[in-house]
């Protein structure tokens, strides 16, 4: 019996692999997609942003002045819109893409945080630190990570929204592994929105794109590790690398 549970194993192993390979060959073909629609949208965009900004700096209207740079002005935060949508489709297609490196926890975390105060500062929240002692460099792609890590910390900026605190940590695990939670005093993330915050395209914010928690999930499965938001309170996302 033992060599029918090896056979039966291996089999299962072997169409795993293969699903692997099906899934890895999708997302090229998608990659190449998005980068095709992506060409094909943002020329028309850059030619109504040229015209935009001449129409903006060469043209003065007779009447309704104001209303006009108005309009312009509602023109030119489209295409940047717009632009922002291509850029993350494009992050989302893209998968396998990584450079590894070791990277110092404590000087890595420390760049993110000045980066994030500069929005974070605005709204009196404080943004805390702490990595286990003696856990000193984990390898990852520096720049994918520093995407996942600042969105994660906008978004917590975004959900405590004026005085409170964002926290930061850092620790071994058993495996090897290294989990980083990411926290925020903020409201908790309702039950109904919980099932669907992976979902690309769902935003509960006139301004979100909806790509923000797919592109990070996306980075983080190529690391080769996990996100999840954890029950209770404080709201936690836990990454795994």
């Amino acid at each position: 019996y033992s060599g029918a549970v090896a056979l039966v194993y291996d089999l299962t192993e072997i169409k795993q692999l293969e699903e692997n390979a099906r899934a890895a060959e999708r997302l090229t073909e998608l990659g190449s997609l998005a980068a095709g629609v992506a060409h094909e949208i943002r020329n028309p965009l850059n030619a109504i942003s040229i015209a935009t900004q001449r129409l903006r700096s060469e043209f003065e209207p007779n009447t309704n002045a104001t209303e006009y740079q108005s309009f312009l002005k509602t023109i030119a935060e489209e295409i940047d819109r717009l632009n922002t949508i291509i850029k993350d489709f494009l992050s989302l297609a893209r998968s396998g893409n990584i450079e590894k490196v070791l990277v110092d926890l404590q000087g890595y975390f420390d760049d993110i945080v000045t980066l994030a105060r500069l929005e974070s500062e605005k709204q009196h929240i404080a943004i805390a630190v702490d990595i286990e002692p003696g856990l000193t460099e984990v390898r990852l792609d520096r720049q994918e990570m520093k995407k996942v890590f600042l969105n994660l910390i906008k978004n917590a900026v975004q959900a405590i929204d004026s005085h409170g605190t964002i926290g930061i940590t850092a620790r071994k695990q058993s495996s090897g592994q290294v989990a980083i939670d990411i926290s925020n005093s903020g409201q908790p993330i309702p039950s109904d929105v919980r099932e669907r915050i992976w979902q690309p395209y769902f935003t509960t914010r006139k301004d979100g794109t909806g790509l923000g928690l797919a592109i990070c999930r996306r980075i983080i499965a190529d690391h080769g590790g996990t996100i999840e938001l954890l029950e209770g309170k404080p709201t936690t996302f836990r990454i795994v690398v």
